[in-house]
Formats: structure tokens, sequence, C-alpha cells
């Protein structure tokens, strides 16, 4: 029996990003500030694009920040 029979590796992030709000008519930015879990491996820019893909109105993405290797039970 191995580790990568019941564990696939993960990698967290903290990322920043900016993201468009509107209030009465008003429009601004709000900085949003999140850890996510992603697949082992992947690039700063792969990241990026996740991000701005993934989540509504980016504007910006300020920081990402490699956090730390974690395991994730396969089902």
């Amino acid at each position: 029996m191995k580790i990568e029979d019941f564990w696939a590796d993960i990698d967290i992030y903290h990322v920043s990003f900016e993201v468009k709000k509107e209030v009465d008519n008003l429009i601004g930015l709000r900085m949003v500030n999140k850890t996510i879990v992603l697949p082992s491996g992947m690039t700063e820019e792969e990241v990026i694009s996740i991000v701005t893909k993934r989540f509504s109105e980016v504007k910006t993405v300020q920081a990402v920040d490699y956090w730390e290797e974690a395991l994730l039970l396969k089902e």
C-alpha cells in the first residue's frame, strides 16, 4: 500500500486581489483576501489565471503567496 493510493498532493496559497464593486450606482474596488487549495505544482502565472477566471469581476491580482503543501484524501 502506497501513500499515493489514498492521498493527492495539493498546495495551499494565500491570494489578494481587487474586485469591482458597485454600490448605489457608484463603482469602486474592494480588496479580497482568500486562502485557496490547488493541485500541486502550479506556477504563479497559473494561479493568477485561475483566480481571474474563477472569481467574479477581478481587476488585479495583488499577491500570490505559496503557503504550504498538504495532502488531500482521495475518495
